[in-house]
This record gives C-alpha cells, sequence and structure tokens, in this order.
C-alpha cells in the first residue's frame, strides 16, 4: 500500500524570459489567441500526471501560483486537473510547454508517444515576458515558493514543528488537523505551505526558526533565507495573478447573468444546462484538428462563423467543442434553432453566443427558414455587433452554397469549410480519430 502514496518526482526547468514594455501584455495575450488551445488530447489527459510532482516543480519555477493550485486540486477527476494546468500553461503570454513536455519526456519515458502529441500545442519559438509593475508580492512569498518543490518532498511535519507553529500561532488547532488529515506527507507538506503562504513576514521568519532548531533542516532554511529574489519572479506571478483575476471576472460575469439579468425563462435554461452537459461529456473525446483551431480563432475576432462541409466531417463536435471554450472564457452558450432567439435573449453587455446545428435546412435548403432569418439579422445585427454577442453555425455545403442562403449577408462573412485543402483532416488526425474509435470498440 505505501508504494502505492509514493510520487514520481519530476524536475521541471523553466527557461527564464525577458523583459520589454508594460504595453505588450496585452499584445503578446493577444499573440498567444492564435495556439492550438482548441484541443487536448484525450488519451494524454487520461494516462498522464501534472497533479503532484510536475504542478510542484511548475509552482517552484512561478509558471503557476499557488492559486493556480488550489483551483486545479478542486476538479473532480486526473484528467479534468491535467486540463487545467494545460490551458492555463497554454493562456501565459510566454513559452512554457516546450520545456514541460521535455521534461515529461526525460522522466517518463513510458509516456513519450503521449507527451508527443502535445508538441503542437505551443506556438514556435519563444515569447518575451512584458515589464510590469509588481505590486503586493513580497520576497518572503516568492523565496517560499521558489522551494516549494524540495520543501514538498523534503519536509516532514513532526510533533516540534507543529507545536512551535501552534504556540506561536502561525497556525491553529484547526489548521493542524486539516494538515494531519492528508494522507502522503507531500499532501501535508502542500496545505502546509499553501497556508504559509497567505501568512505575512513574521509568520515566514517564525517558520524558518523553527526549521533551523531542528539539525535535519537547518541548512534547508539557509537554502531558503539565500533565494534569490528577481525582477522576472515578480513578473511570472504577476502575469499568473492576472490571468486568475481575469478569469474570475468572467465568472462573476456568468452568475451575474444567471441571478440578476438572464432573461430566459427557468424552463429553458433547464434544457440549456443539460443540453451542453451533455456536450461537455462528449468533448472529452474530443480530438485535436487544425479545423477547430480555426473555428476557434475566427469566432473570436467575427460575429459569426458558418461551419460547414459534407455529412460526417466533425461540424458539429468542432462547433460544440468551440462553444465550450467560450463558454470558459464568460459567455452564455444558448443553443437555438428559432431566430427570435436572437431577439428574444441577446442582452446588452452579455456575453453571448447563439450555437444553431443546420442553419437553414439539414439536407437541402428551407427558403422559409431564410426568410425568417433575413427578417431577424436585419433588425438584430447593429446590436449583435455592439453587445459581443456572436453566432456560430453548422451548414451542409450544398445549402451554404445556394443562392438563396447567399442573401443572408451576415453568415457569409466568415466560413470555415472542413472540407477545404487548408483545414481538412491531416493523416495524423485521421489516425488519431481510428485510435479513438478503436479504444471505445474495444471498451464496449
Amino acid at each position: 500500500m505505501e508504494s502505492r502514496k509514493e510520487e514520481v518526482i519530476v524536475t521541471i526547468h523553466m527557461e527564464n524570459d525577458t523583459c520589454s514594455e508594460t504595453t505588450e501584455l496585452l499584445e503578446l495575450q493577444e499573440k498567444t489567441e492564435t495556439r492550438k488551445i482548441t484541443v487536448l488530447d484525450g488519451e494524454f489527459l487520461h494516462n498522464v500526471t501534472l497533479d503532484t510532482t510536475v504542478l510542484d516543480g511548475l509552482i517552484s519555477k512561478c509558471i503557476l501560483t499557488i492559486g493556480d493550485r488550489e483551483e486545479i486540486m478542486k476538479q473532480p477527476s486526473l484528467s479534468e486537473r491535467n486540463r487545467m494546468i494545460l490551458n492555463i500553461l497554454i493562456a501565459r503570454p510566454y513559452s512554457t510547454f516546450e520545456t514541460l513536455t521535455e521534461e515529461l519526456i526525460n522522466f517518463e519515458r513510458s509516456k513519450k508517444d503521449l507527451v508527443s502529441k502535445l508538441k503542437n500545442y505551443d506556438c514556435p519559438g519563444d515569447i518575451s515576458l512584458p515589464s510590469l509593475t509588481t505590486i503586493d508580492i513580497n520576497n518572503h512569498t516568492i523565496q517560499l515558493q521558489k522551494n516549494f518543490k524540495i520543501l514538498v518532498h523534503q519536509l516532514v511535519i513532526g510533533e516540534s514543528i507543529a507545536d512551535h507553529l501552534i504556540s506561536a500561532e502561525i497556525l491553529c488547532p484547526e489548521d493542524h488537523g486539516e494538515i494531519c488529515a492528508q494522507i502522503t506527507k507531500e499532501q501535508k507538506n502542500r496545505l502546509l505551505l499553501t497556508k504559509l503562504m497567505h501568512k505575512d513576514a513574521d509568520a515566514f521568519t517564525c517558520f524558518l526558526s523553527v526549521l533551523k532548531e531542528d539539525i535535519s533542516y537547518e541548512e534547508l532554511a539557509r537554502r531558503i533565507e539565500r533565494t534569490e529574489v528577481t525582477n522576472e519572479d515578480k513578473i511570472l506571478l504577476q502575469v499568473g495573478r492576472k490571468a486568475a483575476k481575469e478569469k474570475n471576472e468572467n465568472t462573476r460575469g456568468i452568475q451575474k447573468c444567471l441571478e440578476t439579468e438572464n432573461i430566459i425563462p427557468k424552463n429553458i435554461q433547464d434544457q440549456h444546462t443539460v443540453l451542453i452537459e451533455q456536450w461537455r461529456t462528449e468533448d472529452k473525446t474530443f480530438v485535436s484538428t487544425r479545423a477547430a483551431e480555426e473555428v476557434f480563432k475566427r469566432i473570436r475576432n467575427n460575429i459569426s462563423v458558418i461551419v460547414s462541409g459534407n455529412s460526417g466531417v466533425g461540424k458539429t463536435a468542432t462547433m460544440r467543442h468551440v462553444a465550450l471554450l467560450l463558454q470558459n472564457e464568460g459567455y452564455r452558450i444558448i443553443p437555438t434553432s428559432n431566430p427570435e432567439d436572437l431577439r428574444s435573449f441577446a442582452q446588452k453587455g452579455i456575453k453571448t453566443l447563439f450555437v444553431i446545428d443546420d442553419i437553414c435546412g439539414h439536407y437541402t435548403l428551407k427558403e422559409q427558414q431564410v426568410d425568417k432569418w433575413e427578417a431577424i439579422l436585419t433588425e438584430i445585427q447593429p446590436f449583435l455587433e455592439q453587445n459581443q454577442c456572436k453566432i456560430v453555425a453548422t451548414c451542409r455545403l450544398q445549402v451554404f452554397k445556394d443562392d438563396k442562403f447567399r442573401t443572408l449577408s451576415l453568415f457569409n462573412v466568415c466560413e470555415c469549410n472542413l472540407n477545404s485543402e487548408a483545414i481538412n483532416l491531416t493523416q495524423e488526425e485521421r489516425q488519431k480519430l481510428a485510435d479513438m474509435y478503436f479504444k471505445h470498440e474495444l471498451l464496449r
């Protein structure tokens, strides 16, 4: 049983990036939007462990924050924790994945084939760090964070350490009980360090004093004291905190939609919730494609995108996947087939994505549907453009090419044809789809 509790130590060496101007941050974040963040390979997510020692290393390099770790560990399954870690890394406005994949290959040779599937998910080349004015980031917090991994794996929280921290009122008995309830020493140490990093400089000094009193940890305490805190460390943490703040604002925006400004009837909301949860479940096996990347990029820059193609090319799965990504960014998702829903549910100041399958006809064009859309769009299009309301829809090629459909100018501005040479399935993508299909057939 004890062997199952041991954690493989994986060292993550993140390269330092250079600083530039403060105003570059938003521009760099815009550039990172072109990264292949649309899909994370399902097989990788289920078979690689990132949420223990790998996560410790990323925290020690200030690439991820303690706040990131707290959010990651709220996820109920390993695959979901892995997905969140990778999503956070991809969203950083500097290179992170190349080093991550190299380290994982070095330390988990058995996972080499799986890890190699992530090679395409990072931008080529390095992206330098912007110059930021760092505030509210104390040196002692960074010194603890830069030693996070070594403390997690070397420290043993004995009674003497715990008693000293409680007597100094650094920890309360409830904190001690919560820490002791953890199963492994690594889990205990992570929780202790998380609590300490929310404390002030006096708590940090007390913790070092406690370590120095134990000859086993005296050198470790000296190492923490000698840890250099650079401006680059502060920038890395500032970037992480800014990303967390933006995510919280998006979450509050979603909550605001649900609680105060959502004019969608409760029964329809419930139907949407069930449907979108079904999409999310199906999305766990979504296979990465360059088409999904392109649709995601286009919908972020356009009011509407039509995902076109022949039957069976993955129009619906791609559209739903992209919708889920936008939901993570604070968009309210409204699945619909009724043009009137745009007039009824588009709201001022509420980011909304209308998701429409087989717009204007399943096999052939339905002229009555085109007429309805034409009447609605004439009225609602200016409002949509001014209020971050978007439309993503699937459409068969024979419908899209119909002269009648061409009269709907809004739906002809941006098309992603999944059969086109630019974004059709590559040989590698076809192989991934085949592997996923046969895997599910074997599990039946």
